[in-house]
Order: C-alpha cells, then structure tokens, then sequence
C-alpha cells in the first residue's frame, strides 16, 4: 500500500523540491533510497539540492559529484526524474574570492547543474563568512546565474524564536540554533536578502521555509508584491503550519493569491532505513515531513502533530494543489533537466578521489574518508 492510499491524499503527481545528499551512504544505495521514496510517496520527480558545507565542522567536498551521479543514473530510466542544485563550497579562509565563486558556478554549470543550492543566510554561516547576502564578492557569480537563467534556493535566516532562548525549541537549542548579539538579527538579514533582490530583479530566486515569515503576514505580502520573481518553498520547519493555523482564513487566501509562486519540499534526505517503506514512514524524519506538509495543504479537519499539536490545514482545492505540488516547479527549473556532462564530472570525480585518499583536504562529513573516497572512485568509474 503506498502512503497516498494510507492516509487518504490525492493521487496528483508531485515533485518533491528540496531533497538532500549527505548522509552515510553509498552513492549506488542513495540512488536506491531515493527510488523507493518517490515510488512510495509518488513523487514524480524531485530535485535534490547539494551541500559541500556550512562550517568546519561539515564539510562534503564529494557533494555535487554525487548528487549529478544520482541524478545521471536516475535519470537514465527516466529522463525528467532528478534535477540537481549545486552548491558553491565556502573555505572560509582567503580562498575565498569573487573569481573563485564565479569559477565554481561556471565549473557546476558545465558539470550540468539545473540550479544552485545557498546557505549563507542562514545565521551561523553568515557569521562564519562574515559577508553580508548582498556583498559585492558574490556579484559576479550571480552575474552568471542571472544571465544563464538558472534558478537559485537560499535559506535565509531561521524562525524568528531563535533570537530569544526563552522561546526557542529544545531541538533548537540542541542543534545550536540561538542567536545572540554576535549574530546578524533577523531583519538584517532579511534587509541583505532584498538588497541581493534589488541587485539582481531577473534572479529567480526560491526562499526556503517559507523565509520563515508565517508569523509575519503583511511582510510576506511585501516581499511577493515588490519582488515578482521570488518564489516561497513549503520545506518545513513545521513551526510554519502552526503559525498559518493561528489565521487560516488570512493565510488561506494568500496562498490562493500566490498560488503560482509557491513550492513543495520537505528537506528529505538519503537516511538509509532500508527496504520496507513503512519504515520510512515511522522514522519520524521522512515520513512525518512528507506526510506532515501534505497533510497541512489536503486534509480537510484539524490534525495532531507529534510537534506542533493541532494544526488547522489549508485545504486547498485541487487546481491549487497541482501547482504547488508539481507545475510550478516546472515552469522554475524546466521541464526537462539538463544533461549531466560525465566528461567533467568523471575529471572532478577522479581529482576528489586522490585528494581524498591521501588525505589533503578534511573530510568531515556524516561517512568516513574511506567511504568517501569509495564513493568518488565510483563516480569517477561510472562517468568514464
């Protein structure tokens, strides 16, 4: 039984927007994981998103071989599968560059990217680079991204309890995301996202989480009337959903204003809980993200949340739904990827994979050296 007919959820095609590939697992296995995923919950094409690092503590050179590895594999059988957002990689030290980010989004483009993954907006990343969202090092790469037409997700910020320990969540506080006065506030990194906005107006850029803006109605309702090319992703923080349920009507409304600018995603990752898809379900990782935002937008009667408690869902007729869950990524990103270039990713394979044996950069990923030299040796194989 697939997850639809469980709990009773429309049988329209969905494309899940924001997936990610770096947990411990072989990159033959993810291809694996991601097909019994989008068989069961009946995804018809996802795009997964690579991250290279946010920090010295998480640093994936390996992430966008990979992920053009499973979206070249996947694709194979299905041609229109897996889209893939590169990520440009922070060394956060005098490498550094403007001609060096405009180099690695030159580099991804060739490698055959359909878009490009950031996180400097998120609080800690900011902190760590020290360059605002809108600095002029980063111009010349989204020079390049404007003119090539490609689009962009950025996480800027995180929920605005963050910036008050008195009421930010357990997880939050576990997971290092409080904010003091050494960290940027929230409206200025919200100020730094419209300044990158104003820079660049044919950017089309998608806001993960919503921006983290369902406590804040009339300034969601700015930023869609003065920057028409901005896309909002419902990627939970489920934080979001209990806020919608604080005024259903309101938001309800909004999203049927929106209706075209709005996606689906769930921050899904390549967690191996093996084969039974019931597992995945009850992971509590998932499962719950998928079910709990299509729940928010189909079901009709309130919900309970294992996080949040009662949520009031959006119920939101058909028509609106294909949109959000399918059409408008779409129109976004293609409706058709682009082909990987296996020449230049078989060179940047084959380069990681010595780098990594012979340990001349850290690896401090979910896996270990060994796996991800495995992993680069493989891709190099394949795409040779």
């Amino acid at each position: 039984m697939k997850n639809r007919e469980k709990h009773g959820l429309s049988n329209q095609p969905v494309i899940d927007s924001h997936m990610h590939i770096e947990k411990a697992t072989t990159v033959q296995r993810a291809v694996e994981i991601y097909d019994l995923i989008c068989d069961y919950y009946n995804y018809e094409r996802f795009g997964l998103n690579a991250l290279t690092g946010i920090n010295n503590d998480f640093i994936d050179f390996g992430s966008n071989v990979k992920a053009l590895y499973v979206k070249s594999v996947m694709n194979e059988k299905d041609p229109k599968k897996c889209y893939v957002f590169g990520h440009i990689h922070h060394y956060l030290d005098g490498k550094d560059t403007a001609e060096g980010f405009l180099r690695q989004a030159k580099q991804l483009y060739e490698m055959g990217v359909d878009g490009y993954k950031f996180i400097e907006g998120k609080p800690g990343f900011r902190k760590d680079t020290g360059y605002a969202i809108d600095d002029p090092i980063y111009d010349k790469m989204y020079e390049f991204i404007q003119e090539k037409g490609l689009p962009v997700l950025h996480h800027v910020a995180d929920p605005a309890k963050c910036w008050d320990i008195t009421k930010a969540t357990p997880i939050m506080i576990q997971r290092g995301w409080v904010y003091d006065e050494s960290y940027r506030t929230l409206a200025e990194l919200r100020a730094e996202t419209e300044g990158l906005l104003r820079k660049f107006p044919s950017l089309k850029v998608t806001l993960a989480h919503f921006y983290f803006t369902s406590d804040d109605y009339e300034g969601a309702v700015r930023l869609m009337e003065t920057y028409p090319n901005v896309c909002l992703d419902l990627t939970p923080g489920g934080e979001m959903f209990k806020g919608f349920s604080e005024d259903i009507e309101k938001w309800r409304a909004f999203f049927v204003k929106y209706q075209d600018r709005i996606l689906y995603g769930t921050d899904t990752y390549n967690i191996d809980y093996g084969n039974n898809p019931d597992d995945y379900e009850d992971s509590g990782d998932a499962g719950h993200r998928n079910n709990f935002v299509r729940f928010a937008l189909e079901k009709h009667e309130p919900f309970e949340d294992i996080h949040f408690g009662t949520i009031i869902p959006l119920d939101l007729p058909e028509d609106i739904r294909k949109k959000i869950y399918h059409d408008n990524y779409i129109r976004i990103a293609g409706d058709t990827p682009r082909k990987v270039n296996k020449a230049v990713c078989a060179q940047k394979a084959a380069m990681l994979a010595e780098i990594f044996e012979h340990g001349l950069v850290p690896i401090r990923t979910h896996g270990t050296p060994e796996l991800e030299t495995e992993n680069m040796k493989t891709c190099y194989k394949y795409f040779s």
